[in-house]
């Protein structure tokens, strides 16, 4: 396959930044940085004039320069299966092989999954299965962050290289080398082991014992070997010809090695039950189960090598350059699951269940917790009303169900006095020493959070099951929500306060799911399947603030988790809005300094006459989305196959921050999508605020609706066209099928958002500061061809 991202952001070219720039200094009350003659520099070098000197005035797309196009994706599986009516065994075998962004990044990947069932006696199976892989990935030293960010900011006036091929220095603004000095190499070992025993009771006819035995254990090793830039040149453009000059920097190489390993363990023992009295059916399942995991971290560093060797052992000898790290933890849990159904004639059925868990994150008294469920149903299609009379309904059922779970929250030992070490904690005699301290106050009374679910549903099949459908409608209540409190306690208390189980959430919603199949006839098929879900929570109960407990505009209660709140925006300021001294005409008086026609107006919620930090108020709906849905149509004709996946998010906002919108913010650049609609007096309806120098316009830069944007997307996310030879093809060559396929991910987006971020990356959670910036490794694009052969 070949990759492409999703999403790269439009940067200015070096004569559109030079122009921007001018504008923006010269609206902050500064002069202009660039001359005429440099601008025009610029514009020859952008249009590619014959007489454009590209030394003197370079014209850079950095991210362009770096990343690697059309980059390449290979994935190889072969798979065995066959036995005997006695053991039976299936073998998989993968490789897939990926080039990232960077030209030095590669990622391969190992994997094996085999599965063996042995039928030891006439009641004894047994059954071992593996699921092992083997990955090991290289890429820069460097954080992908650091790289987008540096890329993204930079300047299209400095050059990456020479037309002589040496790498410019630009006052240190420098980015090739965070891709090629140093590199980062991980190697990720897992096996996921399980064996399970089934044996038959036929003392009691229908029940049955299982047990189940499951290891995991993961390695990960991670070098990560740091080397000093190279030397760079600046250049003297006043000389004929130009003079360059080696520009060295100074260090020497380090290495961080870093050794993780975690092993779970899974052991289960169930007995299960199921027989058929007549018209009634009965099943029953018990379940033990005990869960272990193991974690711990070892690293070791060495700075200062002579010479490019990354072995700690080749490191210096001085141990100020030396390092080491390391920490463990162990997790236990322990549960009991029941689960009976009871089910006459087909028609009406009942169930009830339940967990009793145990986890170590509580104290002893608190560790346990009893979470029961029960449903019942009811198969309207078998009733005689329906049955008899109404002959286009094929199945109907009407289900209502309610159950309480169990959530982990916060971390574990919060009910104990945690201490921390402290490496320089006070000084005895001279001597800086280690000293011990309390983190924070301990709560005995922490305890499961509890969630509590109601739902009913209807499903069902109509027109000799050209549609089926599932409707249901839920209802979640979620208590006893870890929070932390929103007192303060002077800073001589000495500790923070814990948290507690105070929290009440709830969540309602619909979930709706269609399938529609028909067969127009022995060569055509078309299915389309969809999906929708709407839901929406609310805090009920959750501590407020200082700021938000005496105000309605931004109070946490009531609203969904994770709301967002700004200031709101109207417009902005046009030029008769000031008198001719400047000054507003009657309008609330901003308190983040000056502003002018092209600035953002603010709305005064609370009506004090000015507009500052205490006119912020709900915006928008939350970075989750409430509406996620999905459709999929599939064709079949003849020899032909088609599947493609429609995927899609709603009501949900992103507020797209910094030098995304910003213009030049704290030294960056600008992007196109700004430049191409920004205030002037000529275009006073444009979509962003005047331009401001790399100071920034303090008004402008403020948390606000005006940055919010609606995140809603609907994408192809896959889609496939196979052909299958026919079977009298495929057997004249020996083979039992053979499919030919071109497949495609992420074809297409519909997004407001896409001009600057991959909508997806704004979602469930992914919204985040460097998100919002574009700091992120993208999705990516994928076409692909491939081969299926059966033997």
């Amino acid at each position: 396959g070949i990759q492409n991202p999703t999403t790269i952001v439009d940067m200015v070219n070096a004569y559109d930044y030079v122009r921007l720039r001018n504008i923006a200094d010269v609206n902050a009350g500064q002069a202009a940085p660039f001359s005429e003659e440099m601008v025009e520099g610029f514009r020859k070098s952008v249009e590619g004039a014959p007489d454009a000197d590209y030394d003197k005035y370079p014209n850079t797309n950095a991210m362009d320069a770096i990343r690697n196009k059309n980059t390449t994706l290979t994935n190889h599986n072969v798979a065995f299966s066959g036995g005997t009516d006695r053991i039976t065994y299936y073998t998989g075998l993968g490789y897939l092989g990926q080039e990232g962004l960077w030209s030095t990044t590669r990622r391969k990947r190992y994997n094996l999954v085999t599965n063996i069932d042995a039928k030891v006696t006439e009641t004894t199976k047994i059954g071992l299965s593996i699921n092992a892989y083997n990955e090991f990935v290289n890429r820069p030293s460097s954080d992908p962050r650091q790289i987008f960010s540096t890329a993204q900011a930079w300047w299209p006036i400095n050059a990456l290289r020479y037309s002589n091929g040496l790498e410019a220095y630009n006052n240190g603004k420098r980015i090739l080398h965070l891709l090629t000095t140093g590199s980062r190499a991980s190697e990720e070992s897992r096996v996921m082991a399980q064996l399970t025993v089934d044996q038959e009771i036929r003392v009691v006819k229908g029940l049955s014992l299982k047990g189940v035995v499951a290891y995991d254990p993961t390695t990960l090793h991670d070098k990560n070997w740091n080397e000093p830039a190279p030397s760079s040149y600046s250049i003297n453009t006043t000389t004929t010809p130009y003079e360059y000059t080696e520009v060295t920097v100074g260090g020497k190489p380090s290495l961080l090695v870093q050794n993780q390993r975690w092993k779970d363990y899974t052991l289960q023992a169930m007995v299960n039950y199921n027989q058929q009295f007549g018209r009634h059916s009965i099943t029953g399942l018990g379940v033990f189960e005990a869960r272990r995991s193991d974690w711990d971290y070892v690293a070791a560093s060495r700075g200062n090598y002579e010479f490019n060797v990354p072995e700690i052992d080749l490191g210096s000898s001085d141990k100020e350059d030396w390092g080491t790290g390391g920490t463990s933890s162990e997790a236990r849990q322990v549960g009991y699951v029941y689960r009976v159904t009871y089910g006459f004639n087909d028609r009406y059925f009942a169930e009830a269940s339940g967990r009793y868990d145990g986890h170590y994150y509580f104290a002893p008294g608190k560790r346990f917790g009893f979470f029961p469920a029960f449903s019942l149903g009811w198969r309207l299609s078998e009733e005689r009303f329906l049955k008899d009379h109404v002959d286009w309904i094929d199945q109907l059922k009407l289900r209502a169900s309610y159950g309480e779970s169990g959530n982990l929250a916060g971390g574990p030992f919060q009910y104990s006095n945690a201490m921390s070490l402290n490496g320089n904690a006070y000084n005895f005699g001279g001597t800086i020493l280690q000293g011990v301290s309390e983190r924070a106050e301990a709560n005995p009374n922490i305890t499961w959070e509890r969630a509590q679910k109601s739902n009913i549903g209807l499903e069902g099949a109509v027109l000799d099951n050209l549609l089926s459908f599932e409707v249901d409608y839920f209802y979640e209540k979620r208590n006893n929500m870890l929070v932390s409190p929103a007192s303060v306690v002077p800073t001589e208390y000495g500790i923070g306060l814990s948290q507690i189980n105070a929290g009440v959430m709830e969540n309602r919603g619909v979930d709706l799911s269609v399938n529609l199949r028909k067969r127009f006839s022995d060569d055509l098929q078309v299915e389309l399947a969809a999906n929708f879900t709407y839901a929406k929570n609310k805090l009920i109960e959750t501590f407020e603030n200082a700021v938000t407990l005496n105000d309605p505009n931004r109070s946490r209660t009531g609203r969904p988790l994770n709301s967002q709140f700004a200031l709101k925006a109207i417009r902005l300021y046009q030029a008769d809005d000031f008198d001719e001294n400047g000054q507003l005409k009657g309008f609330p008086t901003p308190t983040f300094g000056a502003v002018a026609p092209g600035d953002i107006m603010y709305a005064d919620i609370n009506g004090d006459g000015k507009v500052d930090i205490n006119d912020q108020t709900h915006i928008g709906h939350p970075i989750l989305p409430q509406v996620i849905y999905g459709f999929n149509p599939r064709i079949t004709y003849k020899n032909f196959d088609l599947n493609v996946l429609f995927q899609g998010a709603a009501q949900t906002n992103v507020q797209i921050q910094m030098e995304l919108v910003w213009p030049f913010f704290v030294g960056a650049s600008a992007t196109q999508v700004v430049a191409d609609d920004y205030w002037t007096p000529e275009n006073t309806g444009a979509r962003f605020p005047r331009l401001f120098g790399q100071g920034g316009n303090a008004n402008n830069q403020q948390s606000s609706s005006w940055w919010f944007y609606d995140a809603s997307y609907l994408r192809i996310k896959n889609a496939e066209l196979g052909y299958t030879l026919p079977t009298q093809v495929a057997n004249v060559m020996k083979l039992a099928g053979v499919r030919i396929y071109a497949a495609g991910q992420n074809l297409a987006t519909w997004s407001a958002i896409k001009k600057f971020i991959d909508p997806e990356m704004g979602q469930g959670g992914g919204g985040t500061d460097n998100n919002a910036r574009g700091w992120y490794y993208p999705h990516q694009q994928v076409f692909s061809v491939g081969l299926n052969i059966q033997f």
